[in-house]
């Protein structure tokens, strides 16, 4: 047996679609991408249980699973892990039976958890189905429903496929159970807006193998963390579970609110580009310039429901919006069009997801930042004043942020990058036919900043209304 050793992994999205089927937990945060864009991840994330069977089926590999199965099993999921994203798996023999297990990501902590073993019992009959994509229940905190159970399956060759290891085991009967867990907390209880937060369970004293189903019931919460306790019974396990009611997606305000307060002139005649214009600051810019009287374009590389929705709620209003797909990692596919549309105002609210990571630097974290923040700016800078050497300059809005003049522990990657970002607009306005405006912006409500305990992220549209009225303040209408 071979205990102690470290590896690496990483899961992609047809292996989480596989898993959802073998689990039945079809939340869109960890197989729908548009969808999960919209949380605070930025995208979508693995299963916590598909990262800690993933870890047993390492363990069963060297055979530290032989005729053993987990008499007692604890873990906690501290950081969500995105699609693809490599993980580093540390695993630790304590003493004869324990076992502890722990995982990075991204410079992260993803999940620790202890393995106690002990001989297997003689393995449960277990349905050998799939389940069927359905839709999570949507529940607000405090839930109302505080009972319920979700049926207890095992499919045998999607089990072979992902855990080749564990499904050669012997016993596998307390899979079924683990799996359920997850179709608990992410299909019924909290449902759509929920976050696997961690688990204990210990085998029963007796397993008869009559339990169809695990059972679950709500036993705690905390207000402050919006946090769900859950005991459940299967035929395997019983013991705890806990879930967060995770936010749900920002609304930013509508156009008629926001034209309420927008004096139409103030953008008039100016043709805007407005990149990552589908939710978040680029939907209230986009707004606030079209109410202000600008032509507007607003982008998306993966919200085309979101960029139509405020391009309609513009119109709507009576003024001018146009959307476009454009990804901002592939601008040289747009070169044509970037080259050839005559912007005056391009606002650039293009961002990958943004998280802190509280360990040491973290080169590839800051890579991703620079690859949008610098990189993707330059191309689109270069583009859209490609034919413009002669005429009114173009005008360039870069949102920077406020940790680069107050530095707020585990972003440093990103406050490097937005650093690198502003001096790249001090060096272009020296070079290129165009005017940059780089205002530091505090936190602010969108996905990205919304959090289980609330921040202290102030509304949108006040300080973007003063940055845009300045933004367009100066410039020459286009065709004048």
């Amino acid at each position: 047996m071979t205990a102690n050793f470290s590896t690496e992994f990483s899961l992609s999205m047809g292996e989480s679609e596989a898993f959802a089927r073998l689990c039945g937990d079809f939340n869109p945060l960890h197989v729908d991408a548009v969808t999960a864009r919209r949380t605070q991840f930025g995208g979508t994330v693995i299963h916590g249980i598909h990262l800690l069977l993933r870890s047993l089926d390492e363990l069963a590999a060297r055979q530290a699973l032989e005729y053993q199965e987990p008499a007692a099993l604890s873990a906690t999921f501290h950081n969500p892990v995105l699609t693809g994203t490599v993980v580093k798996l540390m695993v630790t023999a304590v003493g004869a039976t324990r076992i502890r297990v722990s995982a990075q990501s991204a410079g992260r902590p993803a999940f620790t958890s202890t393995v106690e073993l002990k001989p297997a019992y003689a393995d449960a009959m277990i349905e050998d189905l799939e389940f069927a994509p359905t839709r999570p229940a949507e529940m607000d905190y405090p839930p109302t429903v505080s009972t319920g159970a979700v049926p207890l399956q095992l499919g045998r060759e999607l089990l072979n496929r992902l855990f080749p290891s564990l499904a050669a085991l012997v016993s596998r009967s307390w899979i079924a159970d683990l799996l359920a867990t997850t179709q608990v907390v992410g299909m019924r209880c909290p449902g759509m807006d929920s976050i696997y937060s961690g688990l204990k369970l210990r085998r029963l004293a007796q397993n008869d193998g009559s339990a169809s189903e695990l059972r679950y019931q709500i036993a705690g919460s905390e207000g402050r963390l919006r946090l769900v306790r859950m005991q459940v019974n299967g035929s395997y396990f019983a013991g705890t579970i806990e879930a967060f009611f995770r936010p749900r997606p920002v609304m930013q305000r509508t156009m008629r609110e926001v034209a309420a307060l927008v004096p139409s002139p103030i953008c008039s005649g100016h043709r805007v580009l407005i990149v990552g214009g589908s939710r978040g600051l680029g939907e209230v810019a986009a707004k606030i310039a079209a109410a202000g009287g600008a032509d507007v374009t607003i982008t998306y590389a993966r919200g085309q429901q979101d960029a139509e929705r405020v391009c309609a709620e513009i119109k709507e209003s009576g003024r001018h919006c146009e959307t476009r797909r454009l990804d901002a990692m592939d601008l040289e596919s747009e070169r044509t069009w970037l080259r050839s549309c005559n912007f005056s105002h391009v606002y650039f609210f293009a961002s990958p997801p943004i998280a802190a990571n509280t360990d040491r630097w973290n080169e590839d974290l800051f890579q991703q930042f620079r690859s949008v923040y610098v990189t993707a700016f330059a191309t689109l800078v270069e583009l859209t004043t490609a034919r413009r050497r002669h005429d009114a300059p173009v005008h360039y809005l870069y949102p920077s942020s406020i940790f680069v003049e107050q530095p707020e522990n585990g972003f440093a990657e990103y406050i490097a990058a937005k650093t690198e970002g502003e001096a790249l607009c001090d060096r272009l306005a020296r070079q290129a036919n165009a005017r940059f405006t780089k205002p530091r912006l505090p936190r602010l409500r969108t996905d990205q900043t919304s959090a289980l305990v609330d921040a202290g992220a102030g509304d949108p549209l006040p300080p973007l209304l003063a940055i845009v009225r300045q933004f367009h303040q100066s410039a020459t209408p286009v065709g004048v």
